[in-house]
């Protein structure tokens, strides 16, 4: 508002029931020390029931090597003179990843990775999964230390063949949408090194319609640079593997719906979050108060100022989901800059009254002492005159 003067110038619960009516039956008459054993036999049966549920609630962590010299391979890249770009090497002692520039050269390669027997259930919910490479000396010009910019991706199908030599038999094959970048640092002889997260990429494939536990994966590592690491012919017990961390829990599903703030400044943004799925009781950890210990956040936000709030819902098994929610406000508060035209002479009635508005949203309302509702006013006399500006979200000036 201001004011203006114008001047002269529930399964287990029936389970349980139905075991104790049964254990109270058949304990009629009998002697206390044979009901004692039937009760050490009933809680024996509750604490299975209980430690079951755990069981079915807990991570899973599966670890694979390369089976076969025919499952680590390496398409020779177009610089390649050993057999001619696209051919399929199957018996290197090593693994070149990716520059392979010795004499005889097979250039910048694609190295395929196939990954048998993975006991991983369709539609599992992967926490982590990961690549490991045991680094070799690399053979000069290659080194191990030089900028190194990798690309992995799987095989976009069921149940991965095996490779064959036809030549580009890797770089034929249809590739996963999800991708992971990798820019590995220097390595050192002996080390094993571990890819970063291929997560996404291996919940890709065991979402799809056809996989089963038991099927195979294959992966492609492309890119630039060189990093040197056993093979399953060069040392088979240090040959690629692959780890996939998974659990059977239903996936967490989380959607949420945010009041946004309608007055420039203000803190009445809110985020009601949804949770589904999961197991078991959930936690909440927002953004807006940093890690806590345990995590002790309310599932829902209110009183909040405009910005993007992450949250991660934690489940009694330990699997996670996150969410991303963003409350916005208009771009910048509202404002006026008011200009007083004084009466020319004393009684007169000419003075005026023009209105500039800025911010908000518009549309703009006025509500003048007296009842006048236009944004400017003219012929006036000489006196005090107040105005409430109100935009279209309700906010006022």
């Amino acid at each position: 508002m201001m004011t203006l003067r114008i001047n002269y110038k529930k399964r287990e619960k029936d389970f349980l029931r139905l075991l104790t009516q049964k254990t109270v039956r058949e304990t009629a008459g009998n002697s206390f020390k044979e009901i004692s054993e039937l009760l050490k036999s009933t809680i024996l049966l509750i604490l299975l029931v209980f430690s079951t549920n755990v069981l079915n609630s807990q991570t899973i962590t599966i670890t694979k090597s390369i089976a076969t010299g025919n499952d680590d391979v390496e398409e020779e890249g177009p610089e390649g003179v050993f057999g001619g770009q696209g051919y399929m090497y199957f018996i290197s002692s090593d693994i070149e990843l990716v520059a392979d520039f010795e004499p005889t050269s097979c250039g910048t390669q694609k190295i395929g990775l196939r990954f048998t027997g993975l006991t991983v259930p369709k539609n599992a919910t992967i926490i982590n999964a990961y690549l490991t490479f045991n680094a070799i000396p690399a053979d000069s010009p290659n080194t191990n230390t030089g900028t190194t910019n990798l690309t992995i991706k799987a095989q976009a199908t069921d149940n991965a063949t095996a490779f064959t030599s036809t030549y580009y038999n890797l770089s034929s094959r249809s590739t996963t949408t999800a991708s992971t970048a990798w820019s590995p640092g220097s390595w050192t002889s002996g080390v094993n090194y571990n890819s970063p997260s291929i997560t996404s990429i291996i919940q890709e494939i065991v979402n799809r319609s056809g996989w089963a536990s038991g099927n195979a994966m294959v992966f492609s590592i492309t890119g630039t640079g060189s990093r040197s690491a056993n093979s399953y012919n060069g040392n088979s017990t240090l040959a690629p593997k692959l780890t996939i961390v998974y659990s059977t829990s239903p996936p967490i599903n989380l959607s949420t719906s945010v009041t946004n703030i309608l007055c420039n400044g203000n803190s009445t943004g809110a985020i009601n979050l949804s949770v589904s799925g999961g197991t078991g009781s959930f936690t909440y950890d927002w953004s807006n108060d940093g890690p806590e210990t345990p995590d002790n956040d309310p599932q829902n936000l209110s009183g909040m100022a405009a910005g993007s709030y992450v949250v991660t819902v934690t489940d009694a098994a330990g699997t996670t989901a996150t969410a991303t929610a963003t409350i916005t406000q208009p771009t910048t508060q509202l404002t006026y800059v008011a200009m007083a035209t004084n009466v020319s002479s004393p009684g007169g009635s000419n003075g005026a009254i023009d209105m500039e508005i800025k911010g908000g949203t518009p549309s703009y309302s006025y509500l003048w002492n007296g009842g006048a509702t236009t944004q400017n006013r003219t012929n006036l006399t000489a006196g005090n005159y107040t105005v409430t500006i109100t935009d279209a979200n309700g906010c006022t000036a």
